[in-house]
């Protein structure tokens, strides 16, 4: 095409347009361009005051998030309303129409994108934050990915590109991926049920079904892993957690002394009672026992048995830091010790610190 017939094509189009449409036009554009930024910030500022009406609050680093999309937003609504005010061929025309439109679409799962993350955590509350945890946020990615999928489709709709065929072939995929991998998505919503449940988080002490201990160290997809007292790395499935019985010495405010104090057979009513009432006396009178209707003190002679006279003491420490129950402890044992020692008497065996 000569160039002469590119110039006489544009001057025929510039004589079809009305020129009060195409200055009308030419004023939609200036606007959006010049205006689009205090409209998004009019708009979210508007949204501002509904969601805080609704007991909400909209945060600044949802409103970063919102605003290069509605600006967006607002300058390819401008386009829009220009290119209907001009007479354009009709090729050109529904070219156009669906070139605005596909970056309008783009704009408003933009902004779905980026408010994945802060809205991620604004839900972080006591339960809920635990599943976003869950594999380094895994949830979050998760929505990011299916915002992508659905922009793309949206897209393509828009260009006239039917997807339900391939999203048919693709869900029947995603079906058969999922019957191959049963034991992963197990584990999987194994560990969503367990973070949901606060069963227990990453740090907490606890002791599994089968006696093993560890801290937890950090929960993935598939398994839970526990850093056991050797400082060795456990990596339990999140389904066996799940269905299994877990204590989770983390959460208790208190640790408990249940300690079997074994004399010998020759030890005497009075000494049994002196050391008794020594202990009952020490713990009484210490502030880092309890003793109330809710945590009794104990401390009785209860059987008798091939190693000797059973003195058992039941307690409860204040603390339920273990280094700060590890000193009390020791005070405990010295004592009675001493007592022991004191009355006369003996231990019939090895003494071995109180298990806890």
């Amino acid at each position: 095409m000569k160039l002469d017939d590119v110039f006489g094509q544009v001057r025929h189009w510039f004589d079809l347009q009305n020129v009060d449409h195409l200055l009308l036009a030419l004023g939609c554009l200036a606007i959006g361009y010049l205006l689009r930024k205090p409209l998004a910030q009019l708009t979210l500022a508007i949204g501002g005051r509904v969601t805080k009406g609704l007991g909400a609050t909209l945060k600044d680093d949802v409103r970063d998030a919102l605003m290069p999309a509605t600006t967006m937003i607002y300058a390819t609504a401008s386009w829009l309303i220009a290119m209907n005010l001009l007479v354009l061929p009709a090729g050109l025309s529904e070219v156009l129409e669906k070139i605005i439109l596909s970056v309008m679409v783009a704009a408003v799962f933009s902004a779905l994108y980026e408010l994945i993350v802060p809205l991620g955590g604004l839900l972080k509350t006591d339960k809920i934050k635990g599943a976003l945890d869950l594999g380094s946020d895994w949830i979050l990615k998760a929505g990011q990915v299916v915002i992508v999928v659905l922009a793309v489709a949206s897209i393509l709709d828009v260009w006239g590109i039917k997807i339900g065929s391939a999203m048919t072939g693709l869900g029947v995929f995603g079906a058969a991926m999922a019957l191959a991998a049963q034991d992963f998505v197990r584990n999987m919503i194994a560990g969503m049920s367990n973070m949901s449940e606060g069963r227990f988080k990453k740090g907490d002490y606890i002791q599994l079904d089968n006696g093993e201990t560890g801290t937890v160290e950090r929960i993935e997809l598939r398994s839970t892993l526990l850093r056991r007292p050797d400082q060795g790395m456990a990596f339990i499935p999140n389904g066996d957690l799940a269905n299994g019985k877990i204590v989770n010495f983390t959460t208790r405010h208190h640790r408990r002394i249940y300690w079997s104090v074994p004399l010998r057979h020759d030890t005497t009513s009075a000494q049994i009672m002196a050391i008794r009432d020594g202990v009952s006396d020490f713990l009484h009178a210490s502030d880092e026992f309890l003793s109330n209707s809710d945590f009794p003190a104990r401390i009785r002679t209860n059987t008798v048995t091939g190693e000797g006279i059973i003195l058992t003491i039941y307690v409860f420490t204040r603390t339920g830091d273990y280094t700060e129950f590890l000193g009390v402890q020791e005070k405990l044992v010295l004592h009675v010790v001493d007592l022991v020692q004191s009355s006369g008497a003996h231990f019939s065996r090895l003494l071995l610190p109180p298990p806890t």
